[in-house]
């Protein structure tokens, strides 16, 4: 019968085949067209289906937790539909109170026994991944998503962006290791996964790519490496979990626009109010993390405790519970009033806080979406009613304060941009969208809700070594020569003695001999290991001469990179090597040692930061 696929079937042709694919990826040009394009489609088809597993799986946990147990069926925003029909169970509130608690519990032992590294939000554990090397096992993917589902199914206020993200993450790394990738693509790959995983369930393949290169670090630096395999696997993803639910804008809104410059004036008011609101959730947020730290007893036992606290607050005030995308929608189409706005982003801080806080698995950025637009929301709805006539909707401030206050917690203030401009489909609203998000970041520089965030790529540990190396690259042993002062280069006949040898020695602060013959020709170099030896042989001092402890050794030429010196310094364990001439060989230069790259390369970064510092004042 004849093979229905092309990958081979039996156990030898398998490896055979997997080799010859992991040759054609290890390419030198990571930009090659085809390479690329295979690669990261590739990945953005798995995330995709994984998306589409995901959004089932969720929401299969709130039809069977929520509606058919408690009787309570969450709104959706308007770009997603019910993927199950609703069930005739009557609205429980006391069955309602204990749900979260429940998911949580089951989710926590779940991650707990399978996966620890799942814990919590999904988001900072792609951050870490990432800077720690991009790698993140396998088993993530399945326990994530079964995880999650169950927190967010029960009523948790968590997101799914976070989940999702960790679960792109996982497979990124999954196909970087069975590919054997470089570390670096292994990381894009990595960083890739999440924003194709983000950008599905939201609905914004452009914005996720952004939003992974800038959520890395707490400055307004962007990880430009990741931005194109990004886009490439977003923009895949996204098609292919469209295809089965909706190619629509994740909200519906009205057309808002933007007419007069006097609109900026409440708008300045939305950014502080934002600003000094999204310093309070980090604060509370922080405090309850800490005080969940601290406790006593099984590891599930704080998300169990966490979900009572969120069911205590869903039973006064059920649209608490949840992602509360459906919340968004109705608070954007203005069927929400002024004191429940501010009673709903209050609320929406709790639950959030003690659902992520307290371990359990799911991701911030729906709940700081939903809060920032319950208070944008407020902020309008207060606008409108005290200067009517400039005719604001209070819709669009619900739109602002969806962007403004994630920019606020997340130092990502370019992507949440475009990123709220993808999700409602409206773009419009870009300066003022810009206007909120830039002041509020401005005021918040020192809050984040992403703990794993660097500062700047250079206090990433992969990015610090790849400077150096760069840097290594770059610059030349001569470089490095004409930087440090060298005593001149003592060098030694092939007969002299072994007492002789130890006088120079003695004399000198080399620690490698440079032995030549009656011609002058380098043959050989005695270094200070193989003296110590020889002097431990009492009354040879006039018997063993330079031949006899001579050895052969690498030499440097002064244009050789500073990469190629410290790599032979390593290999051959010497602290010290010669340098010979480029055009001749025989003919020596000097001498290049460990300390004197060390101490070139820590002038060329001292100089390079007193540059940095300059230009900053």
């Amino acid at each position: 019968m004849a093979r229905r696929f092309f990958v081979p079937t039996d156990r030898l042709a398998r490896l055979r085949f997997l080799r010859i694919v992991q040759a054609w990826f290890h390419l030198e040009d990571s930009r090659d067209f085809g390479r690329m394009l295979f690669l990261y489609v590739g990945l953005g088809i798995v995330v995709g289906l994984f998306a589409i597993v995901f959004h089932w799986a969720v929401a299969g946990a709130e039809f069977l937790f929520l509606d058919l147990m408690a009787g309570y069926r969450p709104a959706t925003p308007g770009g997603e539909h019910l993927l199950i029909k609703p069930s005739s169970t009557p609205f429980n509130p006391w069955l309602l109170a204990v749900m979260p608690a429940l998911g949580a519990t089951l989710s926590a032992i779940l991650v707990r026994t399978f996966a620890p590294e799942a814990w919590g939000a999904g988001t900072p554990a792609v951050i870490q991944g990432y800077h720690s090397g991009g790698i993140v096992r396998r088993r993530v993917t399945w326990v994530k998503t079964i995880a999650s589902a169950l927190v967010i199914g029960t009523g948790g206020s968590a997101g799914r962006e976070g989940p999702i993200a960790q679960v792109g993450s996982a497979l990124g790394s999954v196909v970087a290791r069975l590919l054997k990738l470089a570390p670096a693509e292994r990381r894009t790959l990595v960083a890739a996964g999440a924003a194709a995983g983000i950008g599905a369930l939201f609905h914004a393949p452009v914005a996720s790519a952004l939003f992974i290169a800038e959520i890395l670090y707490r400055r307004m630096e962007l990880e430009h490496e990741v931005i194109v395999p990004g886009l490439i696997a977003s923009i895949v993803a996204y098609s292919v979990y469209s295809t089965v639910f909706s190619w629509s804008p994740l909200f519906h809104i009205n057309a808002f626009s933007f007419d007069s410059p006097l609109e900026l004036g409440p708008y300045i008011v939305l950014a502080i109010f934002l600003a000094l609101s999204a310093r309070v959730f980090a604060r509370m947020y922080y405090a309850i993390e800490h005080r969940f730290d601290r406790m006593r007893g099984p590891m599930w036992l704080r998300p169990a405790l966490g979900g009572l606290g969120v069911g205590a607050i869903g039973f006064v005030e059920p649209d608490t519970l949840g992602a509360g995308y459906g919340i968004l929608q109705n608070a954007i189409d203005g069927q929400i009033g002024l004191w429940a706005l501010l009673a709903l982003g209050l609320g929406k801080m709790l639950t959030t806080g003690l659902t992520i806080g307290s371990g359990a698995s799911g991701g911030k950025f729906a709940p700081s979406l939903v809060i920032g637009g319950a208070l944008g929301g407020f902020v309008g709805t207060a606008t409108a009613g005290v200067l009517p006539g400039l005719g604001m909707d209070p819709g669009a401030f619900v739109v602002m304060g969806m962007a403004g206050f994630f920019a606020a917690v997340s130092n990502a203030p370019i992507s949440v941009i475009i990123l709220v401009s993808e999700m409602t489909g409206n773009y419009h609203m870009l300066v003022p969208a810009m206007w909120v998000c830039i002041i509020a970041w401005l005021l918040t520089a020192d809050v984040s809700l992403f703990a794993g965030q660097r500062e700047t790529r250079l206090d990433s540990q992969v990015h610090l070594a790849e400077a150096v190396e760069g840097a290594a690259k770059r610059l030349k042993v001569r470089d490095a020569v004409d930087n440090v002062e060298h005593e001149r280069l003592v060098t030694v006949h092939v007969d002299t003695s072994l007492a002789e040898l130890r006088v120079r020695f003695a004399r000198t602060h080399h620690s490698t001999f440079p032995v030549v013959d009656a011609a002058g020709v380098l043959v050989g170099v005695i270094d200070d290991e193989a003296l110590r030896e020889a002097v431990q042989d009492v009354g040879l001092d006039h018997l063993i001469v330079a031949a006899d402890l001579m050895i052969v050794q690498p030499t440097l030429k002064l244009d050789e990179s500073l990469h190629s010196a410290l790599h032979k310094l390593v290999s051959t364990h010497h602290d010290e090597l010669l340098i010979v001439d480029d055009v001749d060989p025989n003919r020596l230069v000097g001498t290049l040692s460990r300390r004197d790259v060390v101490a070139f390369l820590d002038e060329r970064i001292q100089e390079r930061g007193r540059a940095d510092a300059e230009g900053r004042l």
